[in-house]
């Protein structure tokens, strides 16, 4: 899999996934991060592993916080 994802698209799936799957949004981004390394795909793995980390960032904001 070849992927030219922006930063910005990251953010944006992250965004996505929580609004679809709530708390269980970064367990899900996990598994397939999982999936695909199993499948050798380390750039699309890389790619839900940068979404994972996005959500991590975005459920664990504190109030006023700011994301970089």
């Amino acid at each position: 899999m070849e992927t030219n994802m922006q930063e910005i698209d990251i953010w944006q799936a992250a965004k996505l996934l929580i609004d679809q799957h709530g708390a269980a949004a970064e367990a899900f981004a996990e598994a397939r991060m999982l999936e695909l390394t199993d499948q050798d795909d380390p750039t699309g793995a890389a790619v839900w592993m940068a979404i994972q980390h996005r959500i991590y960032e975005l459920q664990n904001l504190k109030p006023g916080g700011v994301v970089h």
